[in-house]
């Protein structure tokens, strides 16, 4: 039984929240470094070129498209099931795209998996992490995920990782990585608790 003192699940909760929050603001602020990187690099690859305002009007273009469905993941409650945040940055490649068609650069060849799997991405700008949109929201990003999946296993098992939540939410200003280390513990604590009581 927990004692008084112990974090409970509206902790974690809240916890999760300013994770969410500070996550959104770090995306919102790393967009427009993301579109001109994006812009220029694929741009030059393919022989197209830019306009100089081509980037601000982009920039704002994919803030309007990311932010609102950014934010609606981010406030959801962990059980709905909303999306990744990277869906939400994936599914704001539209303006870019239509940028590059337009100043004529030339869309790289990809395969079918790809084709399939990203139709409205040709030139592979949607990121694979958020270190490929900006290389300092990996921490605030993993920190995020770490916390959205304690916070559902805490519902799961109330009591079960709500230690380990604390320690992880604790240490995040100074690792990640170690933040990573508690929650596998957690799991693997989890997994044992679970065959003992079968």
């Amino acid at each position: 039984m927990e004692s008084s003192t112990d974090p409970t699940l509206a902790d974690d909760e809240a916890t999760l929240a300013g994770f969410a929050f500070d996550l959104a603001e770090r995306i919102d602020a790393a967009i427009p470094r993301w579109v001109e990187r994006s812009l220029r690099t694929t741009a030059g690859a393919g022989g197209g070129f830019l306009e100089p305002s081509d980037v601000a009007r982009v920039a704002a273009a994919t803030r309007e498209i990311v932010m609102p469905e950014l934010r609606r993941i981010l406030a959801a409650d962990v059980d709905e099931g909303a999306g990744s945040p990277l869906e939400a940055l994936r599914g704001g490649v539209g303006p870019m795209t239509e940028c590059l068609d337009r100043r004529g650069a030339a869309r790289p060849p990809r395969d079918e998996f790809l084709e399939r799997q990203y139709p409205g991405d040709p030139y592979g700008l949607g990121p694979a992490s958020f270190a490929d949109v900006d290389p300092d929201l990996h921490e605030p990003g993993l920190m995020w995920g770490v916390s959205n999946t304690l916070s559902r296993l805490s519902r799961e098992k109330p009591g079960m990782t709500t230690r380990s939540f604390h320690k992880c939410t604790g240490i995040a200003a100074s690792s990640a990585f170690t933040a990573l280390a508690y929650f596998f513990s957690s799991l693997i604590r989890r997994s044992e608790c679970s065959c003992e009581s079968s």
